[in-house]
């Protein structure tokens, strides 16, 4: 009797494998129950005869047929019956080795490393290297709230900010445009505000006047040329006195100004001073002579009430001044009128 038969026989009667007429057998199974397919194709090489072999491969996925238990439960998915119910229906899971994305619920989307995830503006992409990191994504900018900024990205995937370029609408506090620098203003010409107002230096319309257009007094400074009346109000911190126009060099604005010592001279940075004109040292002078007494110029050391050059005292001693009186500090006796120098300090005898 061929199988076949067999089978038919097994399901009229009641025994052959010991359960009722209703229930089916295995295809390939004989009449002796869990056979060697379902020991073969569910248990040994599926891994759970339970879930995997029975239920998830054996009889209900195809079985021997199908790819049983060793497409869908361990080769396909890992798990016993994740590969019938997360991988795909048992029949396809066989063959095409079992549900594989579904089945790797704790190893990431397309075999990405554990733990790898990623932030919207963080600088970085959902892609990994190799070890685990993310990859820098300069276009994944952070969110900026201030209108005038905008977020940014270095090539180490560094978020920052930049200023957004001048004029760029913006609503923060009054201001109606951004200055270039980051912050939102009312106006950055006078004619950004109403009839009559000027934009001022902090760039707020107001009344007060301006020196030139939209430059000097409340407005931003002036470049040279433009007409002034204090140095604050020039770019170069250097308005002419006489002409009331903004230059480049305050040394030629015929005004004390800077760190000059008198107008347009000394300081380090202009010329030395003349004899007459103000000083604070000896360099400020082109005589090399600031009288410590008047803080002017005059002809010579020996005049200039303090002790400078060879002097050993007060405009004396040494082989540039006068010798000295008794009591002066000295050094020798050829810096005295007494023509003696002694005692502790030496002075003249």
């Amino acid at each position: 009797m061929n199988c076949r038969a067999l089978l038919w026989v097994c399901l009229l009667v009641v025994g052959c494998s010991g359960k009722s007429a209703s229930e089916p057998v295995v295809a390939g199974n004989g009449c002796g129950g869990v056979g060697p397919a379902l020991e073969s194709g569910g248990t040994t090489t599926g891994g759970d005869a339970a879930r995997g072999g029975e239920t998830g491969g054996g009889v209900t996925g195809g079985g021997v047929t199908g790819g049983g238990v060793t497409g869908g439960s361990v080769t396909g998915g890992g798990v016993a019956g994740v590969g019938v119910t997360d991988g795909g229906a048992a029949t396809d899971g066989g063959v095409v080795t079992g549900g594989a994305a579904g089945a790797s619920s704790d190893a990431g989307a397309a075999g990405e490393p554990t733990g790898c995830s990623d932030l919207a503006g963080d600088c970085h992409s959902i892609d990994c290297d190799s070890g685990g990191s993310l990859l820098v994504d300069q276009g994944d900018v952070p969110r900026v709230d201030n209108p005038c900024l905008a977020g940014t990205c270095n090539k180490a995937g560094k978020p920052g900010s930049e200023p957004r370029d001048a004029r760029t609408p913006c609503q923060i506090d009054g201001g109606q445009m951004c200055d270039g620098a980051g912050k939102c203003v009312e106006c950055l010409l006078s004619a950004d505000c109403g009839p009559g107002k000027t934009c001022s230096k902090e760039h707020a319309c107001g009344a007060a006047a301006c020196t030139d257009t939209d430059c000097g007094g409340v407005c931003p400074a002036c470049e040279d040329g433009k007409h002034c009346l204090v140095d604050s109000d020039c770019a170069s911190y250097a308005c002419d006195s006489e002409t009331q126009t903004c230059i480049a060099d305050h040394c030629k604005d015929h005004h004390q100004s800077g760190n000059e010592s008198d107008a347009d001279c000394g300081g380090g940075n202009c010329v030395k001073c003349p004899q007459g004109q103000g000083c604070v040292t000896n360099f400020d002078c082109a005589t090399n002579a600031c009288d410590g007494v008047t803080n002017t110029c005059v002809s010579n050391q020996c005049i200039d009430h303090h002790v400078d050059g060879d002097e050993t005292d007060v405009d004396c001693g040494g082989i540039t001044c006068g010798q000295c009186l008794g009591g002066k500090k000295c050094k020798s006796n050829f810096d005295c009128l007494t023509g003696f120098c002694g005692g502790i300090p030496k002075t003249c005898q």
